[in-house]
């Protein structure tokens, strides 16, 4: 289904997954996209939805667990007389972040102590998120193998529209040494304060379609705070796209966009 209402800059086709708030309109885009297999629905009908079969690895389970708005379970039976309660595997959960933000989601599933893959698919992109025992261990961004995965996490978190899915069943056994040390808690609370500092930032002044090059002679560069010194250095070795420049640049997402808007206001950023 075809959405096409408030948008937020960088979903547009080719931008990445950087979930940055904005109004495509105004730098004369189209406002439409799809979402495959996503469909819009309102309040009163939304839901998290956890069934069995017909998921997308064939979970199969005698009951479907519909939470609604208010996250209130409620039970639908199912005639399943082949299943039994030794043999049944646990079932997978979906439902839509419009309705459920991920934040609230993985405070649920915190809450609940859940283990299994959880995976997101937004306009954005693709990316998934490990969970033990309610606790989030892993997150990547399909695409985005090198970046770390706090600030994976912290972007999906800026996703704003979108479906998920947990499959409790699925484990891939990654090394512990690759984890994250941090408590979900932590995470949520820190991505979250990013999320609004950004959304505070002049992201006008951007263009996720446009390739970027460094101005050194701009100004003097003696001027320049060692942060922007910092965004200035990646934008000098790699260049290229904004999304390209975001992965590679070492700090934060909200680092680099803070400094990289200062500098392209004093000159030392320019696009081609």
């Amino acid at each position: 289904m075809v959405v096409t209402n408030h948008i937020p800059l960088f979903r547009m086709a080719g931008v990445g997954p950087l979930g940055l708030p904005g109004d495509p309109a105004a730098y004369g885009l189209p406002v439409s996209a799809a979402i495959p297999g996503h469909s819009r629905v309102g309040a009163a009908s939304a839901f998290v939805n956890v069934s069995g079969a017909g998921s997308p690895v064939g979970i199969a389970g005698p009951v479907g667990l519909r939470l609604m708005g208010s996250m209130t379970p409620k039970i639908e039976p199912r005639d399943d007389r082949s299943a039994t309660a030794a043999a049944e595997p646990r079932r997978c959960m979906s439902g839509l972040i419009d309705e459920t933000p991920l934040a609230d989601l993985l405070r649920l599933l915190s809450g609940s102590q859940e283990s299994g893959l959880l995976q997101i698919r937004s306009f954005h992109g693709t990316g998934r998120i490990l969970l033990r025992g309610g606790r989030v261990y892993f997150c990547q961004i399909e695409g985005s193998p090198a970046v770390s995965p706090r600030k994976s996490l912290y972007r999906m978190l800026r996703w704003t529209e979108g479906s998920f899915e947990l499959h409790p069943q699925i484990d891939p056994g990654l090394p512990e040494d690759r984890w994250m040390s941090d408590s979900t808690e932590s995470l949520l609370m820190n991505g979250v304060r990013e999320m609004d500092e950004i959304n505070r930032l002049s992201l006008k002044t951007l263009k996720p379609w446009a390739p970027m090059t460094a101005d050194l002679l701009a100004g003097r560069l003696s001027e320049l705070s060692p942060a922007e010194l910092d965004v200035l250095q990646t934008v000098l070795e790699h260049g290229g796209l904004l999304e390209a420049f975001l992965d590679r640049f070492p700090g934060s997402d909200l680092q680099a966009l803070t400094g990289l808007i200062a500098l392209i206001r004093k000159g030392f950023v320019l696009y081609r």
